[in-house]
């Protein structure tokens, strides 16, 4: 996706991958089981059943490798899902306090 991406995006997400060039608006990975969405620019909000797990210097997505850094969150916890969400740092600074969990 080469734009901007609304609410919800990933809602019910069984595998795949989404990359976000842009920014998204809220609760990305809703209800996610498995798969991979990748934000690389402002995400307003992430949903509280998503831990964070680690910063990652990039990603692949689809054999491409994205700079980062990136959070990477997983989830959705709320249904136990193993999905996992990017999140670029440098354009996201309002989630930095995640970083005291790590």
């Amino acid at each position: 996706m080469y734009g901007n991406a609304k609410d919800f995006v990933g809602i019910h997400m069984t595998g795949g991958e989404i990359l976000i060039k842009e920014d998204c608006q809220n609760r990305p990975g809703a209800d996610m089981l498995d798969g991979k969405i990748v934000i690389c620019g402002h995400v307003s909000s992430i949903l509280p059943t998503f831990t964070i797990e680690d910063i990652r210097k990039s990603v692949k997505v689809d054999g491409e490798k994205i700079g980062g850094p990136f959070y990477r969150f997983s989830g959705d916890l709320a249904n136990k899902g193993q999905g996992r969400l990017y999140v670029s740092k440098e354009r996201n600074p309002h989630l930095r306090f995640y970083e005291k969990y790590l």
